[in-house]
């Protein structure tokens, strides 16, 4: 990953967030959770130089799912933009680390998003959704409440259906480095995840 950078939203793509999830009033992120003194703001937006080198790896592509990415790792996907309020504590004065992971999460699904729309790796889905399968998050520096953050996302590797991620979280001038995260998702379907769903919800009923 590149070294700390100060954040500039006009080198970016900026994505319809709250219009995207408008429906989703029980979204931990963007219903919930989101509101004056809570996750205030959510933007989400989508890195140029990540589209222009997946469009190219995109056209020269011929294999299906089973294609291996590895060459991608230094590049930004997607970027978060967020403020966060004053009711979000873990200790006095601090934002909890479970807020923090759920951020990351968060974001790294906007980033998966990313990936699948400019690869061909979803080719062989009908209806594909990421999962998260693994989250690891490093806290580096206490991270205070009412701050503004931003959190980036780079592609470390893509491999048959998993996607493996970075991120890092830090102040909006790029001089405070507040959390790192690693992630894998999973690309499946949502149907077959649904039947899996209520496959299990029957026999939690049943015992």
């Amino acid at each position: 990953m590149a070294g700390l950078l100060p954040f500039n939203d006009t080198n970016y793509e900026k994505v319809k967030s709250t219009q995207y999830h408008a429906s989703m009033k029980s979204h931990a992120v963007f219903g919930s959770l989101h509101g004056p003194t809570m996750i205030e703001r959510f933007d989400v937006h989508r890195a140029p130089s990540f589209k222009t080198k997946m469009n190219e790896v995109k056209s020269n592509d011929t294999t299906t799912q089973g294609q291996t990415y590895s060459e991608f790792d230094k590049l930004e996907v997607t970027v978060g933009s967020i403020d966060i309020g004053a009711h979000l504590v873990g200790n006095d004065g601090i934002v909890h680390g479970g807020i923090i992971s759920m951020l990351f999460d968060e974001m790294f699904g906007w980033g998966c998003h990313d990936v699948m729309n400019y690869t061909s790796i979803t080719k062989d889905f009908v209806d594909p959704i990421v999962v998260t399968a693994n989250l690891s998050v490093d806290f580096r520096a206490p991270l205070p409440v009412s701050s503004s953050v931003v959190i980036r996302i780079y592609c470390e590797k893509i491999s048959g259906k998993k996607l493996f991620l970075k991120a890092t979280m830090q102040n909006q001038k790029g001089t405070i480095l507040y959390s790192e995260a690693k992630s894998l998702f999973i690309i499946v379907d949502k149907h077959k995840l649904n039947r899996k769903t209520t496959h299990s919800n029957t026999i939690s009923s049943e015992k």
